[in-house]
């Protein structure tokens, strides 16, 4: 009788969701966009918080020990987001409401616009543009040489990410929404509703996906329906989802080495880029809920490829080649294998200033007081740069052209 009772409810929540299904509106998605502006990493700049547009951490350049300070200036305001350079401007974001771009060479400074509200993200630069996510819910393209406006978009809503712009789009999330717009025209291509879930960190973009980690917003509803928070990869063509997956507390998300590593409160998730959700995944909060009345069995799990747990919420993971790494904000590193998670090296250093970035010469760890590389394959000390001239670092960007360090005392620092 349980059985048949059980078989029944099942089939009543089943087909119940597929009658949603079926009365939800298509949602065009998407328009061919104008142009092919990306964004690109290249060992002269910096382009975009993350790196590169699937947010792996990797420097193109290798950061030099033996330096001299080329320039130094003094911030009116503390800095809000990172830097961001395509080697010959530095965007800088100010909390008075100001973005700023200095000159790579001298410091100089070449211009200055008020910001709405204030900068939340860092700006991206791709090609001879700035794209920039307003609190009050636009995004405007701006001349990287002169800052003139080339178009905005209000969105009607707050912005929660930095744009990503890769093949003429520039993805970007809102609460409740991912936004496609064309980089070009700044023309809506498509958009995603999320529900009352929010994008809680930038998108990642690689391998044909656009993949975003979501968190529980202000509305508390839709549960029932598959809108628990956890991580999505939309296709990113199509702009379709294709899969799910409820990693609690996801915080970052990077696409690499043809790998999607999830970092989360409790350690590292990494999946394969080609995972699809089962034709019933939607239905997956229903199935737990009848298991927990005793009216169904455990629903199976996600696929994934690995995971591991870490002692704290780590940083933004880094995917350098066949390696992921990871770090604490107390300053522990550890180095996992890209394909299967298991463990190459563990480094115990001083408290880190930001996520650890990878170069073609090993690992960089950012300190208070200085900075660090150490060698990708058996995790050992290479070098070593004591900064004893500076309060605290606070953020540190590297390129061929030079070290760019801000400072709890408020000073831009160029080292080269």
């Amino acid at each position: 009788m349980l059985r048949w009772r059980t078989a029944v409810l099942l089939a009543s929540a089943i087909g119940a969701l597929l009658v949603y299904r079926c009365l939800q509106p298509p949602d065009a998605f998407r328009a061919p966009s104008a142009g092919d502006r990306s964004v690109v990493a290249v060992a002269e700049g910096w382009p975009i918080a993350g790196g590169d547009a699937g947010a792996t951490g990797s420097l193109a350049a290798e950061p030099r020990f033996d330096f001299d300070q080329a320039w130094q200036r003094q911030l009116d305001a503390p800095v809000v987001a990172p830097l961001v350079t395509d080697g010959s401007t530095l965007l800088v974001a100010l909390a008075d409401g100001r973005l700023v771009a200095l000159s790579a060479e001298d410091g100089s400074e070449r211009w200055s616009v008020a910001i709405p509200g204030q900068l939340d993200h860092a700006p991206t630069i791709a090609g001879d543009a700035a794209y920039v996510g307003l609190r009050g819910g636009a995004i405007s393209a701006l001349d990287l040489a002169t800052a003139t406006e080339r178009w905005s978009y209000a969105s009607g809503t707050t912005f929660a990410t930095s744009p990503v712009v890769v093949d003429g789009v520039a993805w970007v999330g809102a609460q409740g929404r991912l936004l496609a717009l064309d980089a070009e025209t700044g023309a809506l291509l498509g958009e995603r509703s999320l529900g009352p879930l929010h994008v809680g960190g930038r998108p990642a973009v690689g391998d044909g996906l656009v993949v975003v980690a979501t968190r529980r917003g202000e509305v508390q509803r839709g549960s029932w329906f598959g809108r628990a928070p956890g991580v999505i990869f939309f296709d990113q063509r199509s702009g379709r989802e294709r899969f799910r997956a409820p990693v609690v507390n996801a915080t970052h998300v990077a696409i690499g080495s043809g790998t999607v590593v999830v970092a989360s409160a409790g350690g590292l998730v990494a999946f394969e880029p080609s995972s699809r959700s089962p034709w019933w995944e939607r239905a997956r909060n229903v199935w737990a809920q009848f298991r927990l009345w005793g009216l169904a069995p455990s629903p199976p799990g996600p696929p994934f490829r690995w995971s591991v747990r870490m002692p704290c919420e780590p940083l933004a993971p880094v995917i350098a080649g066949t390696r992921v790494i990871a770090a604490c904000a107390n300053g522990e590193v550890r180095a996992y294998t890209v394909t299967n998670g298991g463990p190459i090296w563990v480094w115990q250093g001083a408290e880190l200033a930001r996520a650890p970035l990878a170069s073609p010469a090993g690992i960089l760890l950012v300190e208070q007081d200085g900075f660090r590389l150490l060698d990708a394959a058996s995790g050992r000390e290479r070098a070593y740069a004591r900064m004893d001239d500076v309060e605290a670092i606070e953020q540190l960007m590297a390129t061929e052209g030079g070290i760019y360090l801000v400072t709890a005392d408020g000073r831009l620092v160029s080292l080269r």
